[in-house]
């Protein structure tokens, strides 16, 4: 094998936001937020009936989600397929597969509303872990998709790309990839999208791959509710005790 070829999918990437300041006024900080965190994150925005209302504006690209379940479709059944929370976990599931391969070079396409090669962070995180791998694996390339708003919301100053495009051409869709990543990226995604992101997960779970993981935290839909909120925050407070 001369090259690991992955397929990275944030989901975030799909989402249809014709505003930016829907983005500014309604999206909460944080970084790597585990699940039940981020539902108590996304809560308050929905409760409040402006951001509430801007938020359920933010729908789904159809024509670039279609691309991607058929993508899925068309991969082998030898492909390892993991999806998961946060982004940051796919830089120790390519180490892990490319040890026991015998590529000489890794291949990413990330498809992705940000472009998660650095972030002003020092350690591994969501936003950075690409440049993590070009410099254990320096002749990684990248190809960055990137959702229409991102040049407004993010910019791409002194981010180096090999290839970078705003929808999902047939080159990508055409591939047979080793490894298809996908990431539901809870602080970033509006829960109402939830949905939508298992449509993707039945697409794969259909697909009978030989090795296919997925993390528990993203299998049910997370409720902003304030019931759902109160369980959450004793999920979170639990996770946080000392044990005697």
């Amino acid at each position: 094998m001369d090259k690991f070829k992955v397929m990275s999918i944030d989901f975030d990437y799909f989402q249809k936001i014709d505003d930016g300041d829907i983005l500014r006024k309604c999206y909460p900080d944080g970084l790597d937020l585990k699940t039940e965190l981020s539902t108590l994150v996304w809560a308050p925005y929905y409760e409040n009936p402006q951001t509430k209302e801007l938020l359920q504006s933010v729908g789904i690209m159809e024509d670039e989600f279609g691309k991607i379940k058929e993508l899925i479709k068309n991969q082998s059944k030898f492909t390892t397929f993991v999806a998961t929370n946060s982004h940051v976990e796919i830089y120790s599931i390519i180490n892990q597969l490319m040890d026991i391969s015998d590529a000489k070079r890794l291949d990413v396409t990330n498809i992705d509303m940000h472009h998660d090669m650095v972030n002003g962070n020092k350690t591994l995180d969501c936003g950075n872990w690409i440049s993590f791998l070009k410099k254990k694996y320096p002749n990684t390339s990248v190809h960055w998709i990137s959702n229409p708003i991102s040049k407004e919301m993010y910019g791409m100053t002194g981010v180096c790309f090999d290839m970078i495009d705003t929808s999902i051409g047939d080159d990508v869709l055409q591939k047979q990839y080793d490894l298809v990543f996908l990431a539901r990226s809870d602080n970033w995604t509006p829960p109402h999208l939830d949905s939508r992101f298992n449509e993707l997960l039945n697409v794969a779970r259909n697909q009978e791959f030989f090795i296919s993981k997925v993390a528990e935290c993203v299998m049910s839909e997370r409720d902003v509710t304030k019931n759902a909120t109160i369980r959450s925050y004793r999920i979170v407070q639990k996770s946080k005790e000392k044990p005697n």
